[in-house]
């Protein structure tokens, strides 16, 4: 919104350019410049529709104040478009934290030309950038853009009041001149003297037409000049809202959810679960809506028919009334079925691909336990091949015994080869003893 001085505010007040266009048509008329420049017939055709009554002073005075109006949301409106589709901001987008980034980009905007300082673009992009600075939100500056946008259209709304007030109030003047000729006709209706009276009356009448046509008139330019400057500046906020979120979102959004590809794609789907929802919970507002609606209806006419066909049984007709609920009843339910069949089917399909995913986890652990049994065996080998081992070298030393048995027995037949024969064949003394 733009910043005047109170003698800007002054200069640009609707009523002081009314007022003026007002005198200055009402000279020309009466001076004879408007006879000059668009002949007699047209001059005298304005004169009357014009200044033939005070009342019409009134409404052309109006008139000028809504056109007055108008003209200055025109200028105002033209003045806004010149930083649309301008860059506003820097294309670099510096590696630093949210809100010291939201800090340089506002500096900047402030570096921007004096004339698109006062534009909604400009204003609406500094105002967002001083959220992002104070809060660092960056999740929530959709919601703060679109409460943004609302306040705008608010505003032009409002700026628009006056225009509305003229809108209504010049018809009411057209029927007040009506009320005050008709009046004024009456007043001087002399019943005594009806011919000389009765140019008085016909003046009367035409004052009472004369006003409401030109009410009607002057309301109509004014209502379709308003719905082309409410259509100029709703094209307008419309084309500020998609630069504003073209300039802010592209630049932030990888700073907030898009920093994680998970957290987007649950933003994602987060998103489209909600709007879905949303959307069932709207038509199943409107089926009920419809379903009363068409309650009530079909109650109004059983009443009716009650009324107008008092031989009717009323077994019959309360018949008739359960099976046209029993119907919009069953169309309800199909609708509600056909509304929830595709959530149905998506969590179906999620269910298969858990129950795929988990048929994949049971195979795995199959191998697992296979490959655990299979480590058993090993460990059970391996304690066999020890034992083996353990008897193999048994083994050995016994067959190391073996030959030292052998060597001794060698030993002994040695000696007693050698030996006499009486000596090996007679016992010794000590065995004798023995």
């Amino acid at each position: 919104m733009k910043r005047s001085t109170w003698w800007e505010t002054i200069a640009r007040n609707p009523l002081l350019w009314g007022a003026a266009f007002t005198l200055g048509y009402y000279a020309m008329l009466h001076g004879g410049m408007l006879a000059a420049a668009l002949g007699e017939p047209l001059t005298a055709f304005l004169i009357r529709y014009t200044a033939s009554h005070s009342v019409e002073y009134v409404e052309v005075f109006l008139f000028f104040v809504g056109m007055a109006a108008l003209f200055g949301k025109l200028q105002d409106l033209a003045g806004e478009t010149a930083p649309l589709g301008k860059e506003l901001l820097p294309q670099e987008q510096p590696q630093a934290p949210v809100r010291e980034q939201a800090a340089e980009l506002l500096a900047h905007t402030k570096k921007l030309p004096p004339a698109w300082q006062t534009t909604r673009l400009v204003q609406r992009v500094a105002r967002a950038l001083g959220y992002l600075a104070r809060t660092g939100n960056v999740e929530e500056l959709d919601h703060y853009l679109n409460q943004l946008d609302d306040q705008d259209r608010q505003e032009a709304q409002e700026s628009l009041a006056l225009v509305r007030i003229v809108v209504w109030a010049v018809p009411i003047l057209g029927f007040l001149g009506t009320v005050v000729g008709i009046t004024l006709a009456i007043a001087n209706l002399d019943p005594k003297a009806l011919e000389s009276s009765l140019g008085t009356v016909v003046g009367g009448l035409g004052v009472a037409f004369d006003t409401t046509a030109l009410a009607l008139a002057l309301s109509m330019v004014l209502m379709f000049s308003m719905f082309v400057v409410g259509r100029v500046e709703h094209r307008l906020l419309q084309r500020v809202d998609r630069q504003t979120r073209r300039v802010l979102l592209e630049r932030f959004d990888s700073l907030g959810w898009g920093s994680d590809p998970r957290l987007a794609a649950v933003r994602r789907m987060s998103e489209a679960v909600i709007a879905h929802s949303q959307k069932l919970v709207e038509e199943q507002a409107r089926l009920w809506q419809q379903a009363l609606h068409q309650v009530q209806q079909a109650g109004a006419e059983t009443a009716q028919q009650v009324a107008e066909q008092t031989g009717a049984s009323l077994a019959q007709v309360l018949e008739n009334q359960s099976q046209r609920l029993e119907q919009l009843t069953r169309a309800h339910a199909e609708t509600l079925a056909a509304a929830v069949r595709p959530l149905t089917e998506a969590l179906l399909r999620q269910q298969e691909l858990t129950q795929q995913q988990w048929q994949q986890w049971e195979q795995q652990s199959a191998r697992l336990q296979q490959i655990l049994d299979a480590v058993a065996q090993i460990h059970s080998l391996e304690q066999t091949l020890q034992q083996n081992l353990a008897a193999v070298s048994g083994a050995h030393n016994f067959e190391q015994t073996l030959e030292q048995l052998a060597a001794v027995i060698h030993l002994l037949n040695t000696r007693v080869a050698q030996l006499p024969l009486q000596q090996a064949l007679s016992p010794s003394a000590s065995e004798r003893a023995a």
